[in-house]
């Protein structure tokens, strides 16, 4: 039952009759190992330096995910969150209920772009793989501007990238210098 309605909490059949909590269930000891593995990265990079820490939170699954990781082993970090002026409102709105439910107002850094991306899409067309304009004028500008404005060294960043999203990512270290 759900906390809301007391009625039933209706469970998705899988394939082979398998349930979302038979799922999970399956995978506990994995999940586990692999959040205890990311949480000691996060706790040693940390202690490691002295710089600034800052969560780099888009509102997508896997900066949410790295959020709430450093969010659970480390205490004194900011989160910056880039609108790129062609973000959904439904995005933006999500991203600022989320900071609000897990209490972390007091930690967020909300940046809007200078940069027009429909001025850019007439002057150079559509943004592509390997010509991501877009990308430099609208998030990198504005993360160079954000932390200029909110520190005075260089920061140390988490970010939600997998290794399976591209073949350039899966050469990346755990961590680099930018």
């Amino acid at each position: 039952k759900t906390k809301d309605t007391e009625q039933p909490k209706e469970s998705v059949i899988l394939k082979g009759g398998q349930n979302w909590d038979d799922v999970v269930n399956a995978n506990t000891t994995i999940m586990n190992h692999k959040i205890n593995k990311a949480k000691k990265t996060i706790k040693q990079t940390a202690s490691k330096y002295s710089n600034p820490l800052i969560v780099s939170f888009s509102g997508g699954k896997d900066s949410l995910c790295t959020l709430i990781l450093v969010n659970e082993t480390i205490t004194d970090f900011k989160i910056l969150f880039i609108d790129t002026g062609i973000e959904f409102k439904e995005t933006v709105d999500y991203v600022k209920d989320t900071i609000n439910r897990f209490g972390l107002k007091n930690k967020f850094i909300y940046k809007t772009s200078s940069g027009d991306f429909w001025e850019g899409l007439k002057k150079f067309g559509p943004p592509a793989r390997d010509f991501r304009y877009c990308c430099k004028t609208l998030k990198l500008s504005a993360v160079t501007e954000a932390i200029s404005e909110n520190f005075n060294e260089t920061i140390i960043n988490f970010t939600g990238q997998r290794r399976y999203e591209s073949i350039p990512r899966s050469q990346e270290k755990l961590v680099w210098t930018n």
